[in-house]
């Protein structure tokens, strides 16, 4: 249960859809797609469509165009259309009749941004243009700091919204949390330790363009348009910003969408949006501990990775971090990818996962309310409801960052942050992995082991017990071999760094990589390769056919060049198409002439005991090794 109730008109929200007018990308329908199973999802991510919930296996809410109902029930899903007008909606569910529904426009926030200096010009430095948008507005930031005007050796901590130009209760939230500093500061003791001890840094408004063009399309409030405002050149408009950083840009076309007319756009190469390179220019100059990048809605609390099923190496911090933060709000915590669903070139995965060419940031995506709260524009007067139900998680994010800063993780950077491969049967692999001491700390002791052992993986040295000196690296030899494994297995382990430095009081830090391996065959493995080519085909049923029904034609000096002549060996697990375990036979001649001839029969159910209507290959862990 919510640890803050918040009350809606219920006639607010269960309204009368409007009468039905074309859907289009201003003004979009919400419409409910049923999801058969928690990977249903995958399909309309590559859509790139605007997935804005997600209940896996049950449904996803995706706010859609005419075209793009099209392009849904063609790949087969079913729907019901919850708004036909989704603006209109949520216009009449904000219901207020003030300009952008109660909500700053763009150029209150500034005016908010120059009333908070102008109030406590001590603790606060005048908004400071960091970079231009596409459209050549400024995108400002603000310090709030006892010597806000002096760079000191404190920690910094990074809040910032409105990436996504639809999401204004992130942008309420952060100026908010302003606010509740600057006035409490000299009568608060918990601000002024936060104020004294810290930089706070805070950008509210990243993408001023999309924004701004909300406001021109529903001068009410409701405006869902969601990416900048770039010209693509072909009729299309505007890149997602959350798809527009570095790290793992366009790792694949689900977790963002190559087609300039997706909503998940990620533009045409990582950083190429002046939004995104002005907040990495930003990042870049600080040394950010935490950075919150928030955004609406859903009751989220995410972090890293969004572009993987993995958690990030210093999973035992964020999880800590993550359960604390949410102690109030009781949003739902975890990595991106497997809370919510998959993206790649978002914010947080470059915030931490940059380690090289800065420190990493602890970073944090909350999700303000709920779609029952009124989705991405909840109605004005839950404004302060939904602030103050965060206030605490930033609170505490904020005194976080003392402590987190000392620690040898954050001083630390490692490469790769996961392993996820495939291992022949038969074969080994070693993989480097790169540990750095960024150095603001100095020396950093290391022990290095494999958590379970399995005999699978193995580190090179086997027991790494050193000390990583100040801007030095390491490389360590990760092994992995399929020795003593089935193949066709699915094996998963960790590798456990453990780290302390010479700080007082001495932390120590846990470092979890995860190593994911598949032990698979080769292609001279396959069963029913008989001739071993790497594929199936008509040279694999006379090969088969010749040593089952002429068995007396083999010759051992046979080159192979006449399989009608002769066969060259025996293909004890290759010729085993079925599975059986015994010799090749005239069932297994059955099943690869079916399958070599109509493949379309193949049926991932079949059980293999009707060769007649379909071929089911031998399980994936019968590999043939070796091979003949």
């Amino acid at each position: 249960m919510k640890g803050l109730i918040r009350l809606v008109s219920v006639a607010s929200i269960l309204l009368l859809n409007l009468p039905a007018k074309p859907a289009s990308r201003i003004r979009p329908a919400l419409i409910q797609v049923e999801l058969s199973s928690p990977e249903a999802i995958k399909g309309l991510l590559t859509l790139g469509l605007d997935i804005i919930e997600v209940k896996r296996g049950e449904y996803a809410r995706i706010l859609v165009s005419d075209e793009e109902v099209t392009q849904i029930s063609e790949a087969g899903y079913t729907y019901k259309v919850l708004y036909p007008d989704m603006t209109a909606h949520l216009q009449a569910t904000l219901g207020t009749g003030l300009d952008m529904g109660g909500y700053h426009t763009a150029d209150e926030i500034y005016a908010a941004l120059d009333s908070i200096h102008n109030e406590h010009p001590t603790i606060t430095t005048p908004r400071d243009t960091i970079g231009f948008t596409i459209q050549g507005r400024p995108i400002c930031a603000m310090k709030i700091s006892d010597n806000p005007n002096t760079d000191e050796d404190e920690p910094e901590v990074f809040f910032n919204s409105l990436t996504h130009a639809r999401e204004p209760m992130g942008m309420e939230v952060v100026l908010y949390f302003m606010r509740y500093l600057t006035n409490n500061y000299g009568s608060d003791a918990r601000v002024d330790s936060l104020v004294n001890n810290r930089e706070l840094w805070f950008v509210p408004l990243v993408n001023p363009d999309g924004y701004l063009y909300n406001e021109l399309i529903a001068s009410e409030g409701g405006g869902l348009w969601r990416k900048n405002r770039r010209n693509n050149g072909d009729g299309t408009y505007g890149v997602d910003l959350n798809r527009n950083y570095g790290h793992k840009w366009g790792y694949n076309n689900s977790g963002s969408s190559p087609v300039t007319s997706g909503q998940t756009y990620r533009g045409t190469g990582p950083f190429s949006e002046p939004e995104t390179q002005s907040i990495r220019d930003f990042v870049l100059a600080h040394n950010f501990v935490i950075t919150v990048n928030y955004h609406t809605y859903g009751d989220y609390f995410l972090y890293t990775w969004g572009y993987a099923p993995f958690q990030p190496p210093d999973r035992v911090v964020y999880q800590v971090l993550a359960e604390t933060a949410t102690s109030v709000n009781h949003y739902i915590w975890g990595p991106g990818y497997l809370t919510l669903y998959e993206t790649n070139g978002d914010a947080d995965d470059w915030m931490y996962g940059e380690m090289f060419a800065k420190k990493k940031s602890l970073s944090f995506t909350p999700e303000v309310g709920g779609y029952y709260e009124g989705g991405f524009w909840p109605p004005a007067y839950l404004i302060p409801t939904m602030a103050e139900e965060n206030l605490e998680a930033n609170l505490l994010l904020a005194e976080q960052a003392g402590p987190l800063s000392k620690r040898s993780f954050w001083s630390l950077a490692l490469e790769p942050p996961f392993i996820d491969t495939l291992v022949y049967v038969g074969d080994s692999l070693i993989l480097p992995l790169t540990l750095y001491n960024h150095g603001n700390l100095g020396s950093i002791y290391l022990k290095a082991l494999s958590t379970e052992s399995p005999e699978w993986l193995a580190l090179e040295p086997e027991n790494v017990d050193t000390t990583l000196l100040g801007f030095d690296s390491l490389i360590l030899k990760v092994k992995l071999t399929s020795q003593n494994v089935g193949s066709g297995g699915n094996y998963y382990s960790e590798i456990r760094l453990l780290s302390y430095n010479d700080s007082t009081p001495v932390y120590r830090d846990t470092t979890l990589i995860p190593v994911s391996v598949q032990i698979i065959c080769g292609s001279a493995q396959l069963p029913g390769d008989v001739d071993a080519n790497g594929s199936w085909s008509l040279a694999d049923v006379i090969y088969l056919t010749n040593f089952v029904f002429d068995k007396s034609r083999v010759n051992p000096a046979c080159s192979g060049t006449e399989p009608g002549t002769c066969w060259p060996f025996t293909p004890v697990c290759r010729g085993d198409v079925n599975g059986s375990g015994g010799s090749p036979n005239l069932q297994d001649v059955i099943y690869l002439v079916n399958y070599v001839f109509d493949k379309s029969r193949v049926s991932p159910a079949c059980n293999g005991a009707d060769p007649g209507n379909c071929w089911k290959p031998v399980a994936t862990d019968a590999c043939c090794y070796p091979a003949p």
